[in-house]
């Protein structure tokens, strides 16, 4: 469409900035294919930049598809902003490096001397700030960041952030095609929305057409609870249809073709009306085609290898991107032939978007029009040969993440060698595509029911995947693939470590009859030691739940002999000791076992498990007695659980820091801490129901001990529909004596 005006989005863009100068930071921007969200997204970074003195940096989530890609592709772009240091470059670098930890440190350190080398002719000092830390090894950062693990790569791509900030750059963050990335992605995206800079905007805008189930869910609500906007771009208005008609056709349209171009750019969407319009304006038009018309005219219109490679091309889901030497390997198995001319031919006639390693579908209805064209045969027939293309590829698992191709081969994938299933989801777990890893995990176990010979190998499938589901949290998932064994399915070992994961399942949900069952279940069994402290470790976080404290101490004392007996050093279990002793009012030795747990967790470089020593650390310092100390512990504890997207031990610690406020009489403080709880624990998709509970029993403690009148039966109900007693005599000591005598249990 034209640059100057947009049509019909006059009052859109108005309202939007307004927000912007009334302090909205967050934009979201959704509709269907084709009605302009990029464009209104380009003309409010546009304005925001201009208004602000900002930088605009856009990353195309269609192509960068995975959270690895999304950060390389920020990383590359922020890194070309500053021009001028503004504040001294040595301070930004130094106050970056102070905020982080792990493995991610090294990696930020090298980032820095990339950017800060480009920017400054005098980069001695900052090299010296930087070099000890970098020792030749980190010569390409972009490359360093893609093989840190999730936690770590956050927290170096938002310090770099800051170090961009902080040299006196704020930026406009532009998301385009967000349903166009997978889940790791998209999750990146929420993530950067609550931890960009202050002064720095996003705006993220999102295909409704191919909506991934969490935008509505997922972004919105991060969004919209941070303060953000999100508004639906719609299709022109007739007024906004009429005055394009007038500026570039010259006359002003009858109300009977101002209705059929409505109808026939299906409501107004300005990737059709340019079409319609431009065919008025040339007098080729007498009869307005329909849109079929349209794409069938397109096509007809396109060489025969362009038309081949389009073919080929839809396969690939909209919005997704694909190599171009990923592209030439398929049309040589399809016997394309040379695909250079094809693709110029192909990006001049407006089909498709190529940059210099990647191409698209230009709208996701053109794509859309191709793959209908082909029938289900044409459909089948292609996708053998992609199949085919992934094979000779060397089964490279980014191929599959970043083109979108896991629905259409996942099947024939499942159906192949065992080993080579386990391989490729296993990767695709390693580079965070998760929800690819389980399409085909789950196409390999149900295909294994009904193969002859592959009954062990189907069950192992079926266990990473709920294995896996169980980590994401989402708890209500992880049945279907277990249920195998309620069938008898399975070796004896399979169906111990499937009990051990219902375990896990039934602690995450609160249900601790579950939890004795099962825990019962598998000593009589007999379990592997590895097994065995897996099973231990449940139990003693459910004990700690339900302050038990008789079951406690038996609980601590066979960790203990268990790290006799084996000499193992595990950090979960260094970690585990550490609070249960605190919970046993043993301080001494459970902030003994806190340092020994902090010095592993910073060997280890995992910026999560730092984080988590921190809190095991704060916890061991509350129920002693030192608050102060505790709340240093928490907030560095969910500092780093922020800077990596660590939910849980954001929560965890929010709790705990609003405990320790309470018990020193900072009632302000502790309300505060109780929002980001309040936020977490609500946020959809997501089951907290004990920490829910934790949040409502301190807010009715604040309100107590403030001399308020509060029935405190609700709070208690939700603690008795989950088992657990011990909330009801503090409570109701509290309520007479308006004091807390001791650390709150939690």
């Amino acid at each position: 469409m034209d640059r100057e005006p947009l049509y019909g989005r006059d009052q859109l863009l108005a309202r939007l900035m307004d927000n912007y100068r009334s302090g909205c930071t967050l934009f979201g921007l959704d509709g269907v294919g084709g009605v302009g969200k990029t464009e209104v997204a380009e003309r409010l970074s546009g304005a925001i930049a201009q208004a602000g003195d900002k930088q605009v940096v856009r990353v195309d989530m269609a192509l960068a598809s995975t959270e690895s890609l999304v950060v390389a592709a920020l990383y590359e772009a922020l890194k070309q902003i500053p021009k001028s240091t503004g504040q001294a470059v040595e301070v930004a670098t130094e106050k970056a490096l102070s905020a982080i930890v792990g493995n991610g440190r090294k990696v930020l350190a090298a980032m820095a001397q990339d950017l800060l080398q480009a920017v400054t002719d005098k980069a001695e000092k900052t090299i010296e700030v930087v070099g000890g830390l970098i020792s030749g090894e980190n010569d390409a950062p972009t490359e360093s960041l893609g093989q840190l693990d999730q936690f770590n790569r956050r927290a170096a791509i938002r310090q770099f952030m800051q170090i961009v900030a902080d040299l006196g750059n704020p930026v406009v963050v532009v998301l385009d095609n967000y349903e166009g990335a997978d889940a790791s992605a998209r999750e990146f995206a929420r993530f950067i929305a609550g931890n960009q800079p202050a002064g720095w905007i996003l705006i993220a805008a999102c295909n409704t057409e191919t909506d991934p189930s969490d935008w509505n869910s997922g972004f919105i609500t991060t969004v919209e609870g941070l303060a953000g906007v999100c508004e639906t771009v719609h299709g022109l208005d007739r007024e906004g249809i009429r005055q394009w008609h007038i500026d570039q056709v010259g006359n002003d349209p009858s109300d009977d073709l101002l209705s059929e171009l409505h109808e026939k750019s299906l409501g107004g969407r300005p990737v059709w009306l340019e079409l319609l319009i431009k065919g008025l304006r040339e007098g080729v038009e007498f009869r307005l085609p329909s849109v079929n018309m349209l794409h069938a005219a397109r096509r007809n219109a396109l060489s025969s290898p362009a038309r081949a490679v389009a073919e080929m091309l839809s396969i690939i889901p909209p919005d997704k991107a694909v190599p171009i030497d990923f592209l030439a390997l398929a049309c040589r198995i399809g016997e394309i032939g040379e695909i250079g001319g094809a693709i110029d031919e192909l990006r001049l006639a407006a089909e498709i978007q190529q940059d210099a390693s990647h191409v698209r579908f230009a709208n996701s209805s053109y794509r859309n029009s191709w793959f209908d064209s082909i029938g289900p045969a044409g459909c089948e027939q292609r996708t053998n040969i992609w199949y085919r293309a992934f094979e000779e590829s060397g089964r490279v698992p980014q191929l599959l993440s970043t083109t979108g191709l896991v629905p259409a081969i996942a099947g024939k994938i499942a159906s192949g060698q065992s080993q080579a299933v386990t391989d490729v989801a296993g990767a695709l777990l390693q580079l965070g595509a998760q929800e690819d890893a389980l399409v085909i995990l789950d196409a390999a176990w149900q295909h294994g029911q009904y193969e002859a010979g592959k009954g062990d190998q189907m069950i192992e499938h079926a266990l990473i995947a709920a294995q896996t589901r169980l980590d994401l949290g989402r708890y209500s998932d992880v049945q279907p693939a277990l249920r195998l064994f309620e069938l008898g399915q399975g070796s004896e070992s399979q169906r111990l470590k499937a009990d051990l994961i219902q375990m896990k399942l039934a602690l995450r949900l609160n249900t601790y009859e579950a939890v004795w069952a099962i825990g019962s279940k598998l000593t009589a069994a007999g379990l592997e030691p590895e097994d065995e402290i897996e099973r231990e470790l449940v139990l003693n976080t459910a004990y700690r739940d339900l302050l038990d404290l008789d079951a406690l101490k038996s609980s601590v004392a066979r960790i203990r002999a268990f790290r006799l007996e084996s000499g193992s050093n595990q950090l979960s279990v260094t970690r585990a000791l550490a609070r249960s002793l605190s919970k046993l009012g043993l301080s001494d030795e459970a902030m003994a076992m806190a340092t020994e747990a902090s010095t592993q967790a910073a060997e280890s470089g995992d910026i999560r498990a730092i984080g988590n020593a921190h809190l095991a650390m704060a916890e061991a310092l509350r129920h002693a007695g030192r608050q102060a100390e505790a709340i240093e512990h928490y907030r560095r504890g969910a500092q780093l659980a922020n800077a990596c997207g660590n939910r849980d031990s954001l929560i965890w610690c929010n709790l705990g820091e609003a405990c320790a406020f309470v018990e020193q009489g900072q009632f302000e403080s502790a309300s505060d801490s109780l929002a980001v709880v309040d936020f977490k624990v609500n946020e959809m998709g997501y089951e907290h129901p004990l920490e829910k509970s934790h949040a409502q029993l301190i807010r009715t403690i604040l309100a107590l001990v403030q001399g308020q009148e509060v029935e405190i039966d609700p709070i208690l109900t939700s603690y008795r529909r989950l088992g657990v007693a011990w909330p009801e005599e503090l409570l109701r000591t509290i309520s007479k004596t308006r004091v807390i005598e001791a650390p709150i249990p939690i």
